[in-house]
């Protein structure tokens, strides 16, 4: 009598966390990390802005579009988290290789120079 109520918890988590992994798994097909500790650090962000964000972003963006569902909008927040993650990850990469030149890039990226 307990296996379909562990059963429908076990589905109940897997519904609320799957849009943010499928997010993040399709950021991987797109820039696979190095290490396993990098890939860990971006699918906890990942996941980390879906459950933390997608709430927030899903009951702003129904006033523009009613249909959205919550696992549409969790899912382009994982994505979002994963993108965000691997950004910083390339850039601290590149400061602690050249510093002052990373530094002016952004720098210069920020203000719209380039």
């Amino acid at each position: 009598m307990s296996e379909p109520a562990t059963s429908a918890a076990a589905g109940f988590a897997l519904a609320k966390l799957l849009p943010a992994g499928i997010g993040a798994a399709l950021m991987v097909a797109v820039d696979m990390p190095r290490t396993r500790g990098e890939l860990f650090a971006r699918f906890f962000v990942a996941f980390a802005c879906s459950h933390l964000f997608g709430d927030v972003a899903l009951a702003i963006l129904q006033q523009w579009a009613p249909m959205l569902t919550a696992r549409a909008v969790d899912g382009a927040m994982g994505a979002l988290g994963y993108f965000l993650a691997g950004g910083v990850s390339v850039l601290a990469k590149r400061f602690r290789r050249q510093p002052l030149k990373t530094a002016g890039q952004l720098r210069r990226a920020v203000r719209g120079e380039e």
